[in-house]
């Protein structure tokens, strides 16, 4: 009986002890995250309160994020927690209210008529969980009406650094009003994401779709039929590789197929350095107007390092096929890029007070288009002879480089 009794308080003990244990590491990550938040120029940490206990916990996280004209988005995140062996459980709710300038402060949730934003979570030790479900609301004034159904919000947090996430909405509707009435609507949006690293360098994916997307104005009613987009980031000290892609499923009118439409971009050659401060310079920059001097120079030299890198940008797809009065069919790859090559000390600034000729920047810029096609239709709607295509060639290239345009190696007379 008594060896009985003893292994009971050591399980009770042992199981009280992972229980502050996992309290202790869910407090820690929390250090960690106001950390990480403030190392981002576009947000801020304003203040943090933490009650610890053994078995329980509370406290409440207030973030700032600047917006345009001096705005600010002021998010509050008070939360409970109740630390368990292995794991703790906790939840809270979010309040939302934006700072507008000449101390009027706007309470976002009671504007919107979105009630109260509650989560909850589990975090263990070595990942947390989180998961908020948002009330079907609806915003209408003078101006728009915005209508959305419940939107189911879930993510996961690895301690490592690693983020994964979705949200899930049955339908949005946003309406325009006035002389000309447009609306646009959204079924069954889904979008994920994976994402690891911390501010600024990151790389991951992001994914969203949808069932149907509906576009309505005065001119007419569009649908797309199961569109997609994608994005691939790589983003670290030596390079930002970005990819782009967008999938427009179908396309119909009035219950009409109408045709098809993809497109997809990527980056080559981009300093991720220099796009990490010009990144961190326009974000603790939102008043464009009133950018001191100190700070044009320092853009200007992220820009140069940018520049001397050579980069471009890459058109991997462009494909259309549309049926409107007439078939519209078009396919093409292409690429813009910059020659960096030997470039001057401090080549903006030199530009800029014209100690170089602007037509430097000019010899230096090349874009290329390659076409499977040109309809001789669309050349005479912009006063290029159709003449100018190679029946008998493969694709049709259209080239501007050292200041000229020229199609199939032909100068176009403009």
């Amino acid at each position: 009986m008594k060896k009985l009794l003893i292994i009971g308080l050591v399980v009770l003990l042992a199981a009280a002890g992972a229980s502050v244990m996992t309290g202790r590491v869910f407090q820690e990550q929390l250090a960690n995250l106001e950390a990480e938040i403030n190392k981002d120029p576009r947000l801020e940490a304003v203040s943090s309160s933490l009650n610890k206990g053994l078995f329980s916990s509370s406290g409440s996280m207030t973030i700032s994020m600047y917006l345009e004209d001096d705005q600010r988005l002021i998010i509050q995140n008070p939360w409970q927690a109740s630390h368990l062996p292995g794991w703790v459980n906790y939840q809270g709710q979010t309040l939302l209210t934006l700072e507008a300038g000449d101390e009027e402060v706007i309470n976002l949730l009671e504007k919107l008529n979105l009630g109260n934003l509650e989560y909850q979570g589990k975090a263990g030790w070595k990942k947390a969980t989180f998961l908020m479900a948002v009330e079907p609301f609806l915003f209408e004034d003078a101006y728009a009406k915005v209508e959305m159904s419940g939107v189911d919000l879930s993510g996961t947090y690895h301690y490592s650094g690693r983020q994964e996430g979705s949200l899930v909405a049955k339908n949005l509707a946003v309406l325009e009003k006035g002389y000309a009435t447009t609306e646009l609507k959204f079924e069954e949006v889904a979008l994920n994401w994976d994402q690891k690293g911390s501010y600024p360098f990151v790389q991951g994916d992001a994914n969203l779709q949808v069932g149907k997307l509906y576009f309505s104005s005065p001119q007419g009613k569009i649908e797309l039929e199961n569109p997609s987009w994608n994005q691939a980031l790589v983003f670290n000290e030596q390079k930002f590789d970005y990819l782009m892609a967008l999938d427009l499923g179908e396309i119909k009118s009035q219950g009409e197929n109408l045709g098809t439409g993809k497109f997809s971009l990527k980056t080559a050659n981009f300093n991720g350095r220099a796009v990490a401060d010009l990144l961190e310079l326009i974000a603790a920059n939102s008043n464009y107007e009133q950018i001191e001097e100190d700070t044009t120079q320092a853009i200007m030299a992220a820009l140069d390092k940018l520049l001397g890198g050579s980069p471009a940008l890459l058109l991997e797809e462009f494909k259309v096929d549309v049926k409107t009065p007439f078939t519209f069919e078009q396919q093409a790859t292409g690429e813009l890029s910059f020659d960096g090559t030997n470039l001057p000390i401090n080549y903006l600034q030199q530009l800029e007070e014209g100690r170089l000729d602007s037509d430097d920047a000019l010899g230096r810029t090349r874009l290329e288009l390659n076409f499977s096609k040109i309809e001789p239709g669309l050349l005479m709607l912009v006063g290029i002879p159709p003449s100018m295509l190679n029946p008998e060639a493969d694709e049709q290239k259209l080239v501007f480089e050292a200041g000229e345009l020229k199609l199939n190696g032909n100068l176009i007379p403009f």
